[in-house]
């Protein structure tokens, strides 16, 4: 309902100025049926995929990577700290005395 009605033939034309070359279609199947990198050409020369969207998921998938080893990093050494006994840097509030410290 979204995509407008227009097939990948019918948007190379209309849309984009583009001729649909069919044969290179069947002469390229492989590069159609990838998961990434991102592609849906009209012809040999152009692709309806801007160039910029294969790097920002390349970039974003990335940056998911290192934000959950960050995120296991500091949960695991605070899983550490707390089972080793060391105190929390929580746990060392103004005022208020560690259990079995006078």
């Amino acid at each position: 309902m979204l995509s407008g009605g227009l097939d990948v033939g019918e948007t190379c034309g209309y849309t984009h100025h583009q001729t649909y070359d069919s044969a290179y279609l069947e002469a390229h199947p492989e590069a159609f049926n990838e998961l990434f990198p991102l592609s849906n050409k009209c012809n040999a020369h152009y692709d309806l995929v801007p160039a910029w969207v294969n790097p920002t998921i390349a970039n974003c998938a990335a940056f998911v990577l290192l934000a959950t080893a960050v995120l296991l990093w500091f949960g695991t050494a605070r899983l550490a700290r707390l089972i080793g006994g060391a105190p929390a840097a929580t746990d060392l509030t103004p005022g208020r005395r560690l259990s079995g410290v006078r």
